[in-house]
């Protein structure tokens, strides 16, 4: 399990050989042999017994910031679990097992712009419809393409981007002539974007990757080792694979909020070369996908809101690069 010190003045510290978390009044206790890491997400105190219980059991002591975002970890000096996940990662690059992941997020991807393509045609009719329609049909033909594609993930790397960028012409194009015309716009467009509709999934996205990266840390992964993206310097390579897809998220409430006509001009302020969100507009968009992500679904058997379907990915593609699947519960005090 993991535990996830939430809770504000939490003091972790050891009783015999037992980690004992005392809360005011309250104590909770934990047997080393089942807590896989230590999360401190809040302001809280551990004592140095506590981390020497940890380290003689291999546990991961992880310290968040108060945005959630991984600012530091404890570990032992010795080889551990996540040095060992790190070098499978690393050296998965060129096994079977770096394409099968790089296709995996890459094909849940395109299922998932399908999908919604799907969707919103089934809500309209006539002509909007039949082109929605058709544009989820290409971006299937592509991702049947891709289950062809053998070899090493960094000798086809060059194919399954091509593959990935022919799907999001296809997706944006479908998506944009969905919309009412004056929120139409001409595919993605970043840093800055170039109309309403990319400055609000431009947002939304930067919160997703901020989980994702949360998760990857978590599950000892290394954010900066990726398999579908290639590695550059202070490049988050492994983030841009796992967020992949998940992008449909974003862009499915961000779609909504436009044809629902929830999103409008005031909501967003123009900046040289572009368009930028500001406290209104942030707010909407953080209430609906905030629901969006709390939301409840089934992943693999389990029913998980959909921001904790993230970090079971995550432990079970470190399970995989170890050779064995596996699923961590997570306690929080």
């Amino acid at each position: 399990m993991q535990l996830f010190i939430s809770t504000r003045g939490a003091y972790v510290h050891v009783a015999g050989e037992i980690f004992e978390i005392r809360l005011k009044e309250k104590k909770f206790q934990f047997a080393p042999q089942k807590v896989a890491s230590i999360v401190i997400v809040t302001d809280a105190a551990i004592s140095t017994e506590a981390l020497r219980l940890a380290f003689r059991h291999n546990i991961d002591v992880l310290v968040l910031d108060e945005f959630g975002t991984p600012m530091g970890r404890f570990w032992h000096a010795r080889f551990g679990s996540t040095a060992a996940i790190r070098r499978a990662q690393i050296e998965a690059a060129d096994k079977d097992i770096g394409l099968q992941l790089a296709r995996e997020w890459m094909g849940e991807r395109l299922r998932g712009q399908a999908e919604l393509l799907r969707k919103l045609g089934r809500a309209r009719k006539g002509q909007s419809a039949t082109d929605l329609f058709e544009a989820a049909k290409e971006i299937t033909a592509l991702n049947r393409k891709l289950k062809g594609i053998q070899g090493v993930v960094s000798q086809v790397r060059g194919s399954l981007m091509g593959i990935e960028g022919s799907a999001a012409r296809i997706y944006f194009g479908a998506m944009s002539r969905a919309l009412p015309g004056q929120w139409q716009f001409e595919g993605r467009s970043r840093a800055p974007a170039k109309d309403p509709f990319n400055a609000f999934l431009n947002y939304a996205l930067g919160v997703l990757y901020g989980i994702c990266e949360k998760s990857i840390v978590l599950a000892g992964l290394d954010p900066y080792v990726g398999f579908l993206h290639t590695d550059n310097y202070n490049k988050l390579a492994l983030v841009f694979d796992i967020i992949e897809p998940r992008r449909v998220w974003a862009e499915d409430v961000v779609f909504h909020l436009f044809s629902g006509r929830k999103a409008r001009p005031g909501m967003w302020d123009e900046i040289p070369g572009g368009y930028t969100l500001n406290q209104e507009g942030k707010q909407v968009l953080l209430e609906r996908f905030n629901a969006y992500l709390d939301h409840v679904v089934v992943y693999r058997k389990r029913k998980l809101s959909r921001r904790n379907t993230v970090l079971a990915d995550c432990h079970r593609t470190a399970g995989l690069l170890l050779g064995y699947s596996r699923e961590i519960e997570a306690v929080e005090v």
